[in-house]
């Protein structure tokens, strides 16, 4: 080997050297700079170059409190012997193999946040805990293997939870928080309009502040708008969502703004169109009186005819034609006319059915008749006398 190759080869030796000690001194300390309450606690003690009269932080060991721990330590007193470990962690027997391990490098099981052994955890994750699964159960464990009720983010046993979710409440985290619902998951606020924010998962609500109304509390009683209901409609307004937009209106009143409807008109849906009548008037606008022979003064809106009856003594559809004057209480049928409960005395039906002028002509007509058939009569009984005297 030439010189040049020794050079090289004691080059490169060097690099790799440098190279682990720069390694190694990524956890490694400075001299006394890992004392506990700093360098001012670290003095020359039994001839060594620095002690540190407090110990070291954690991390790290030797007099000068120089190196450091294994990765999983806390506290420890060599390279491979830990005193405390981090969460996770533990001192102990491997459960696989039962060899005894000092470095904190065997972990604790799921769910556990502390351990001294595989089987004994002293702290679990939330929503684990240790001892009797259930009240009524027989298996105890230390291994936070048991799962909390599912409301609860942290508990010491199946029924006392110690943390719930939100919106949750109680020793069961079974409950909403005051101002809460919801069947699952209790994220709903109730409405404000709820009693001292009482109310159910559904939302509904035992009873209502003043303005109030619905089994959810959730809206205005008529006449009051506004988050929260204290605010006045309009007068012509029977409920409203604001001062301009009305949704239902007193009588004769309509659309948003409940402006009045047409003269006569008792309902109305615009200013040109009616959907019901004050008493004794029709037509779309209800501008066009009922015939006064109208039955209580009322007439279909679009035709004007009487279709409830007429007053005593007319009959048709307007209830403008007059019954007989024979017809017994002026009772007549509404269609043709004919007396619904019989003639006054001395008329017949015929007479009262042809109405107070038209029966002097059938009586006059019947008479006529009575004497041509008498005449008749007479001339036939004539003619038999003579012949019977040939």
């Amino acid at each position: 080997m030439n010189v040049g190759d020794i050079k090289m080869k004691n080059t490169l030796l060097g690099l790799v050297l440098l190279l682990c000690d720069t390694v190694l001194a990524l956890n490694e300390c400075g001299r006394c700079n890992c004392c506990i309450n700093g360098t001012s606690r670290c003095e020359y003690n039994n001839n060594e170059d620095g002690v540190c009269l407090d110990g070291c932080i954690d991390g790290y060991y030797t007099y000068s409190c120089i190196h450091a721990c294994s990765n999983n330590c806390v506290t420890c007193s060599g390279p491979s012997s830990c005193n405390t470990c981090k969460n996770g962690f533990y001192i102990g027997r491997n459960p696989e193999n039962n060899q005894y391990a000092e470095d904190c490098s065997l972990s604790c099981p799921d769910n556990c946040i502390s351990c001294t052994s595989y089987y004994n955890c002293s702290k679990c994750n939330d929503g684990y805990y240790n001892g009797r699964q259930y009240p009524s159960s027989d298996v105890v464990t230390y291994n936070c293997q048991h799962k909390c009720r599912d409301n609860c983010i942290s508990c010491t046993s199946y029924d006392i939870c110690t943390k719930c979710k939100t919106g949750f409440t109680g020793d069961l985290c079974d409950n909403c928080e005051v101002g809460k619902n919801g069947s699952v998951d209790c994220v709903n606020s109730c409405s404000v309009g709820c009693e001292n924010k009482n109310c159910t998962y559904s939302g509904e609500c035992p009873s209502c502040k003043e303005g109030f109304t619905g089994v959810k509390c959730d809206r205005c009683i008529d006449g009051k708008f506004g988050n929260l209901c204290d605010q006045n409609c309009p007068l012509t307004c029977l409920a409203c969502y604001s001062m301009t937009n009305c949704s239902a209106c007193i009588e004769k009143h309509w659309g948003n703004s409940c402006q009045q409807c047409p003269n006569n008109c008792f309902n109305c849906s615009s200013n040109s169109t009616c959907s019901s009548c004050d008493k004794g008037f029709h037509g779309q606008i209800c501008n066009k009186q009922c015939n006064v022979n109208c039955l209580d003064g009322r007439c279909d809106q679009l035709s004007g005819n009487c279709n409830d009856g007429c007053v005593a003594g007319f009959y048709g559809n307007f209830c403008d034609m007059k019954c007989g004057n024979d017809c017994v209480n002026l009772t007549c049928n509404k269609v043709h006319g004919k007396c619904l409960q019989g003639c006054k005395t001395g008329y017949n039906a015929i007479n009262s059915a042809t109405g107070n002028e038209d029966t002097k002509g059938v009586i006059i007509g019947a008479a006529v008749s009575g004497c041509i058939l008498l005449i008749i009569i007479v001339v036939l009984v004539a003619a038999v006398v003579l012949l019977a005297r040939r």
